[in-house]
C-alpha cells in the first residue's frame, strides 16, 4: 500500500507539474490556454515507439483496441489523465480503519 501511496504522489505531482508547463504556454491577453495531450507529449518524446505501439496493437488480437481505448486517453490533456491515475492510486493504497469486532 505504501507503493502506491508513492506512486499516487508521483503522478499528482506530474500533474501539477504538466499543468504548470502548459498555462506558462499560454500567450497573454488570450482566453485559450495551451492543453497538451498526452499523444502530442508521446509523438515528440518517443515518434518511433508510437508508431511501433500504433501498428502492433492494430495488427495482433486487440484489433480495435487501439482506436475505442487507446486514443481516447491520448487525446485527453495529459494533466488529467495524470490527475486521474493519481487519485485513483490515493485512494487503492489509502491507509485503511482497523475495525475490532471482538469489543463489547
Amino acid at each position: 500500500m505504501a507503493a502506491l501511496r508513492f506512486l499516487a504522489s508521483v503522478f499528482l505531482l506530474l500533474a501539477a507539474v504538466v499543468l504548470v508547463a502548459d498555462l506558462t504556454l499560454a500567450r497573454p491577453g488570450t482566453a485559450n490556454g495551451v492543453l497538451t495531450s498526452l499523444g502530442q507529449h508521446w509523438q515528440a518524446l518517443a515518434p518511433q515507439g508510437m508508431a511501433a505501439a500504433q501498428k502492433s496493437m492494430q495488427a495482433g488480437a486487440f484489433k480495435y483496441a487501439w482506436s475505442f481505448a487507446i486514443r481516447p486517453l491520448l487525446v485527453m490533456p495529459s494533466w488529467l489523465l495524470c490527475l486521474g491515475v493519481g487519485l485513483t492510486f490515493a485512494y487503492v493504497g489509502r491507509r485503511r480503519r482497523k475495525v475490532n469486532v471482538f469489543i463489547n
